[in-house]
C-alpha cells in the first residue's frame, strides 16, 4: 500500500485535474471569446500537478515553469471585460468537498476511523467518483448559463456563440 502522504498527493492532484477540466468545460460556453483560456488552463493544471506530485525534484522545477507559463498566457489572453465570466463557485465547492471526503476516507480519521482499510479504499473511490460527476454537472450548468449570457450580451443566435461538440 502507498504511504499516506503519497495518497494525499494523488488526491490533491486529482482535485487539481478536476478543477482544470471543469474550468475548461465551464469556459466553453463563451465560444470564440475565450480561446486563450483553453490554452492556458491545461498548462497551469499540468504544472500544478507536477509541483504537487514531486515537490522537491524535477516536477517542482518543470511544474513551476509550466505554472508560470500558463499564468502568463492566461493574463495576456484574458477575454475582454465585456465578455461574461462563468460562475464556478458551485464547481469549486463540490471539488473541495470531494477532496476532503477522499482525504478523510484514505487517512481513516473521523467517521472512517472504524472502517477496514480495504473498505475505506473502496468508499474513497466511490465518493470521489460521485463527486467528480457532480463537479462535471456543476461545470456543465455554468457552461450553459454562460452560453446564454454571451448570446444575450452580443445578440448572437443561441447556437452561434458556442462552436462546441458538447451541445
Amino acid at each position: 500500500m502507498m504511504e499516506q502522504m503519497d495518497l494525499l498527493r494523488w488526491v490533491l492532484s486529482g482535485a487539481i485535474a478536476a478543477l482544470t477540466l471543469c474550468s475548461m468545460l465551464a469556459w466553453t460556453g463563451a465560444g470564440k471569446y475565450a480561446l486563450p483560456v483553453h490554452v492556458s488552463r491545461p498548462i497551469m493544471g499540468v504544472g500544478a500537478v507536477g509541483v504537487v506530485i514531486d515537490p522537491t525534484g524535477l516536477g517542482a522545477v518543470l511544474g513551476t515553469a509550466l505554472l508560470a507559463l500558463g499564468m502568463i498566457i492566461a493574463w495576456e489572453g484574458m477575454p475582454a471585460p465585456e465578455v461574461p465570466r462563468p460562475r464556478t463557485r458551485l464547481t469549486v465547492l463540490v471539488i473541495v468537498f470531494t477532496t476532503l471526503v477522499g482525504a478523510v476516507l484514505l487517512r481513516g480519521v473521523g467517521p472512517a476511523a472504524g472502517m477496514a482499510e480495504a473498505t475505506r479504499g473502496v468508499a474513497a473511490l466511490a465518493g470521489v467518483a460521485v463527486g467528480g460527476l457532480l463537479a462535471v454537472a456543476a461545470a456543465d450548468r455554468a457552461r450553459v448559463r454562460l452560453r446564454e449570457r454571451v448570446a444575450d450580451r452580443f445578440g448572437e443566435p443561441d447556437g452561434a456563440a458556442v462552436p462546441s461538440v458538447l451541445g
